[in-house]
């Protein structure tokens, strides 16, 4: 497969890609495999390897965390036109764990990036306005004022919400309709 070398890279013209003929670059070629089992497979042979192993092995004892280690093979499969990208979600799991394997025989520190899903992550504002006012309604069924007062010192007042979304009906005049 042919490969870009550095001045290549480097004497890259925007647009250029349009006045060249298609198919010259290995991504707009047909992979070589849709199979994402025969893609596992390369990637097992090439890693495997005892000089692509070793090297693998240094890279995990440096600290490179698993996951950025699969995102770059995954990336370079698809950019050499090795795999079509529908064929790398169901690639990257076992591609990780042939490493993480690889990393358990050799005694190399196994280590993932420590990412907070932003969906499944909670909000820590809305979780101290609720722990809020939560204290405050206790406080209050114990009876005293001066207690929710303290408990609700340092607790900005929410805004009335407004019923002006995408659905609500406009307001309208008297006399008009």
């Amino acid at each position: 497969m042919p490969q870009l070398t550095k001045q290549e890279i480097l004497n890259v013209v925007p647009g250029e890609s349009m006045t060249k003929e298609k198919g010259i670059l290995p991504f707009e070629k047909p992979p070589l495999t849709s199979s994402p089992d025969e893609g596992i497979q390369m990637v097992f042979d090439a890693i495997t390897e005892p000089q692509a192993a070793l090297k693998l092995v240094r890279t995990l004892e440096l600290g490179v965390p698993i996951d950025q280690i699969v995102d770059s093979m995954m990336m370079m499969l698809h950019g050499e036109g090795i795999v079509p990208p529908q064929a790398l979600p169901i690639m990257g799991p076992a591609i990780a764990a042939m490493i993480e394997g690889m990393a358990k025989l050799a005694g190399a520190p196994i280590n993932y990036t420590e990412v907070q899903d932003p969906w499944t992550k909670p909000d820590e504002d809305r979780i101290d306005k609720l722990v809020a006012k939560m204290t405050g309604e206790l406080v209050e069924s114990a009876g005293s004022e001066e207690a929710s007062e303290e408990a609700s010192e340092g607790v900005p007042e929410e805004a009335p919400e407004a019923d002006e979304g995408l659905m609500t009906r406009p307001e309208v005049e008297e006399g008009i309709m």
